[in-house]
């Protein structure tokens, strides 16, 4: 169990990066309280002494090279049943690694491509996934290398399409 300390910035498997605010009382149990960073600044209370947290570190400046240069190996890993392919990316998006979200941004951009090639278009929900782990990684990124989001989001996809 690791302690984190106040005005931590970290990765919330569904909220994204949040700031650590404060340790508040509930119930009598002390709760890191996190506020979401993003459009809508969520609250989110996590049990400090969880040994499942829903929150990891923040990436290093290194393991973003590493995560990049992984991307440039990855190739399209298919799976035909919409269904297992969706229950698959849906797993590897609240899974909170990086490296998962990385093979699940380059998997789903080929499988983009992919269809877009045949004239078809992502799903609704594929879609939605897409543009989450686009986010994820692109406001980690940003916060990790000290970069506005665009730029963040420019210098990931130069190595997706690597």
């Amino acid at each position: 169990m690791q302690d984190y300390k106040i005005g931590t910035f970290v990765s919330h498997r569904s909220d994204g990066i949040c700031k650590i605010v404060s340790i508040e009382e509930i119930n009598g149990k002390p709760f890191y309280k996190l506020e979401s960073t993003g459009d809508f600044h969520n609250i989110v209370y996590s049990p400090v002494d969880s040994q499942n947290q829903p929150f990891r570190n923040l990436i290093t400046k290194q393991e973003t090279d590493d995560l990049l240069q992984y991307m440039t190996t990855i190739t399209n890993f298919v799976v035909e049943s919409s269904k297992k392919r969706r229950e698959l990316f849906k797993s590897l998006l609240y899974s909170n690694d990086p490296k998962k979200l990385v093979f699940l941004l380059k998997n789903l951009y080929l499988y983009k491509l992919d269809k877009e090639k045949k004239n078809q278009f992502l799903s609704q929900e594929d879609k939605y996934i897409y543009k989450r782990v686009k986010k994820l990684l692109g406001e980690e990124f940003s916060i990790v290398l000290n970069i506005n989001q665009e730029e963040a989001d420019n210098k990931i996809k130069s190595f997706i399409i690597r």
